[in-house]
């Protein structure tokens, strides 16, 4: 087998510091393969490949990164990243955000009956425009989520799901995005979503 016929967690090898995010990923389907720009991670079991997708996804992960100061990211510097088991709620937001396209049905399929996720935590109408939060049983392209708000609010869960599986406070959260994310807490105060849940106006 090689690489490339797994589906993998794919990351963008140069490091933005003092960018909004440090640590930009993507799941990658089988057969698609990159340039030196990426690295990209396979894992024989697939549930390690999602947790990890999930894990990278988060605020603390991408914390431990800029703390670093590295300007590139490599295989050796994910080995050193801690591990930790997100629950099946962060898995699902993780799958709803990259499941996009007929090319991730395969892998939808095969978790989605299996993860026990827990509903929104947000009433927002906003995010009931992409249907019910478990997604299809089967894939379709309601599976991905489509508008903007209801996949920032799947990164805003992720982070507090990643968080608490690290043992960090909500605190303690809080601090580390006050700190190390200005430019993030910039986009977030001037972005602006419609009823539809699309961005109507960003400083970004």
């Amino acid at each position: 087998l090689r690489h490339s016929d797994f589906y993998r967690a794919a990351f963008r090898s140069m490091i933005a510091l003092n960018g909004e995010r440090s640590l930009v990923g993507a799941l990658l389907p089988p057969k698609v393969t990159h340039v030196h720009g990426l690295e990209s991670l396979a894992f024989l079991d697939e549930r390690n490949l999602i947790n990890s997708m999930t894990t990278f996804s988060s605020l603390p992960f991408d914390f431990i990164i800029k703390a670093t100061g590295k300007q590139n990211f490599k295989q050796r510097d994910a080995s050193g990243l801690p591990w930790a088991w997100a629950p099946d709620t962060a898995l699902h937001r993780v799958l709803r955000l990259n499941c996009l396209s007929s090319a991730y049905s395969e892998i939808w399929n095969r978790f989605i009956t299996v993860l026990k996720a827990h509903p929104w935590s947000s009433p927002d109408p906003r995010i009931r425009l992409e249907g019910p939060f478990e997604g299809p049983t089967t894939w379709d392209r309601t599976a991905g989520l489509r508008t903007e708000f209801a996949r920032r609010m799947a990164l805003v869960e992720i982070d507090v799901l990643v968080a608490q599986a690290l043992g960090l406070t909500l605190d303690q959260l809080i601090e580390i995005y006050q700190i190390y994310f200005p430019v993030m807490q910039e986009y977030e105060a001037g972005t602006w979503y419609d009823q539809n849940g699309r961005i109507v106006w960003t400083c970004s």
